[in-house]
């Protein structure tokens, strides 16, 4: 009797599990897909639809929604106004509203209703591609095709770059899983930590390599760490928005040329990004209520991107979009810094840290990041039980 219930129990986990994992790939829509796999972009499609209406349907019956799943409508809504005022197009914009919404609703619901079986589900999948995209790596070491910016460096997840939009998450929910089910971080989670890391060293992603090196820096020294309680998401937030204004607003690099120029030899425009953070600022005011809807930021005929996550939410949802994303931040922090002594609350502090400096630089769109905060949000569900953080 006891052997029929764990039988149908695994059964029912793997339907589970199986059922997440359909529900979830198309939400990765990685680059390559648009160069080399076209035949397979009606199939992604097919499932943004068909998850969308599913996840729908579950929320519906449960009534279950968190506060962050709130906040991020009422930023999806800001953009599709700001589209709309903007003359853009009314489906293209609703797609990508379909495709945001129903990845955080599917994340927000797992969590809460089958932690186990989506964290597996997402895992599995991200790890499968993570091995992918390295073999890839290995294989084509100058890259797989050209991009329609010219560039030679792109593999499966895209232009290198890119790369760590899916590195993160798979790191992410890795460590949780490790974590949560078995106390600690296992060999998994370090053997794909290694190929995540060894990923981006050999792509030479100077964005990808700060991203990981901060969780390496972490993982060496989490005891030390961990004893003089720096790190919980508070902090990460702080040394964000602190980061942001001294370099975006007061330019504080300027003070640092003897350091950043004489001695390191680096460029104080950040490889020129600071002209394009000028020239965005300047198209801000233009737009500084609502921004200029779900809108690529193009510096020239070859550089289309703002090249910092703020200043791309300033320029496409103007300050309304930009007090909802606080907000998000703000409660991912808040649910985090509620369970700061859990050794998963400390990793996934991290692991906002990471993307909040990476951000910094690089303007990643928001699917493939607010499904992470997300998870931030449901860290009561993510703990273990004997709660012994």
């Amino acid at each position: 009797m006891v052997m029929n219930m764990k039988i149908m129990i695994n059964k029912k986990s793997i339907m589970l599990t199986l059922f997440y994992i359909l529900m979830l790939f198309s939400y990765f829509q990685f680059d390559s897909l648009n160069y080399l796999y076209t035949s397979l972009l009606p199939i992604y499609k097919m499932f943004h639809y068909i998850s969308f209406f599913i996840i729908v349907l579950l929320f519906f019956k449960n009534k279950n929604m968190s506060k962050i799943i709130i906040y991020v409508l009422i930023y999806l809504f800001i953009l599709f106004i700001s589209s709309i005022i903007n003359g853009q197009q009314f489906l293209q914009i609703l797609n990508y509203m379909m495709m945001v919404m129903s990845f955080c609703l599917i994340t927000d619901y797992g969590i809460k209703n089958n932690t186990k079986e989506y964290l597996y589900a997402i895992s599995i999948f991200l790890n499968f591609m993570v091995i992918i995209n390295f073999i890839t790596i290995l294989l084509y070491p100058n890259g797989m095709y050209i991009n329609s910016t010219l560039y030679k460096q792109n593999w499966i997840f895209g232009y290198k770059n890119a790369h760590i939009l899916y590195l993160l998450p798979c790191v992410a929910v890795n460590a949780i899983r490790s974590l949560k089910f078995k106390g600690h971080l296992d060999y998994k989670f370090y053997l794909i930590f290694f190929i995540s890391f060894l990923s981006i060293v050999i792509v030479n992603s100077s964005t990808g390599i700060v991203g990981l090196s901060i969780i390496l820096i972490y993982l060496v020294f989490k005891k030390l760490l961990d004893k003089v309680n720096l790190v919980n998401s508070y902090s990460s937030m702080g040394l964000y928005l602190l980061s942001f204004v001294s370099i975006m607003i007061l330019k504080i690099q300027n003070l640092f040329k003897f350091l950043i120029v004489d001695i390191l030899k680096k460029d104080l425009t950040f490889t020129g990004r600071t002209y394009i953070w000028d020239s965005v600022l300047k198209s801000i005011k233009s737009h500084l209520l609502l921004g200029y809807g779900n809108v690529t930021f193009q510096y020239n005929k070859y550089i289309f991107t703002t090249h910092n996550t703020i200043l791309d939410i300033l320029y496409k949802t103007g300050i309304a979009g930009f007090t909802l994303y606080f907000l998000i931040i703000f409660e991912t922090c808040k649910a985090l810094y509620a369970c700061k002594q859990n050794k998963i609350s400390k990793f996934l502090s991290i692991i906002l840290l990471s993307y909040f400096v990476i951000m910094l630089t690089e303007a990643y769109t928001i699917n493939y990041y607010f499904f992470i905060l997300v998870i931030c949000c449901n860290i009561k569900y993510l703990r273990r039980s004997e709660d012994d953080e």
